[in-house]
């Protein structure tokens, strides 16, 4: 697996609207990563629209926004072969080990560090939709495959945000949360209005029932 980003872009105040589209993308740690510089009092406005593309073999994250605007994430295909806590059983990483210092074993048989890894992560962004992607995972998981929050630092604490959508998607994970949205604003984000598979792994007690997380402090202003 290669290091770095498929495609990484830095935003400035400026509003823009980018749109990638139908692009394919394999062998990285994290496949499209877009965020902001923050500057104090500025609240990012931009518009970040990703379709039709194909990402896989990721080490880490497929796709991450921070500190972005309004986004639309649709119809992209997404597999991982992230191993994440392989071939170290799940239950064995209690409170005093740290998930992200946890050591793996790459496919490839070389050990490495296991970081923290979503399939779609969107951090303190305004709002926005994630609809008809496709996400799969190897021989390993995610912590969720959906991942929508806002850190301490989110501009969105005391602004007005846009609904966030979470819809048609086919999800596959075997721990933790199909979906976490924690957000400022109102939630469209039900397990019934998605396609959820457990995928068993011999290493790991499987999470049969695996929800939608929407009930979180990040949905409180």
């Amino acid at each position: 697996m290669k290091s770095g980003i498929g495609v990484r872009v830095v935003l400035s105040d400026d509003p823009v609207e980018i749109t990638l589209k139908n692009l394919t993308i394999s062998g990285v740690k994290d496949g499209i990563a877009i965020s902001h510089i923050q500057t104090p009092h500025r609240v990012p406005d931009h518009k970040i629209n990703i379709d039709g593309s194909q990402i896989s073999n990721i080490g880490r994250d497929a796709i991450i926004l921070r500190d972005v605007g309004e986004y639309s994430i649709t119809n992209n295909t997404i597999h991982s072969i992230h191993p994440n806590y392989e071939p170290y059983p799940y239950a064995s990483l209690g409170k005093e080990s740290s998930a992200a210092n946890a050591a793996v074993i790459l496919p490839d048989g070389k050990r490495t560090k296991a970081e923290h890894a979503d399939g779609i992560q969107i951090a303190n962004g305004k709002g926005g939709v994630i609809r008809g992607n496709q996400l799969s995972i190897g021989n390993g998981t995610w912590y969720q495959a959906i991942n929508v929050h806002h850190e301490a630092n989110s501009p969105y604490r005391q602004q007005s945000t846009i609904k966030v959508e979470v819809i048609n998607n086919s999800i596959e994970n075997n721990h933790d949360f199909a979906a976490q949205v924690c957000h400022y604003g109102e939630v469209d984000a039900k397990k019934k209005n998605n396609h959820v598979n457990s995928l068993p792994l011999s290493n790991r007690k499987i999470e049969e029932n695996l929800d939608f997380k929407t009930e979180c402090r990040s949905n409180k202003k």
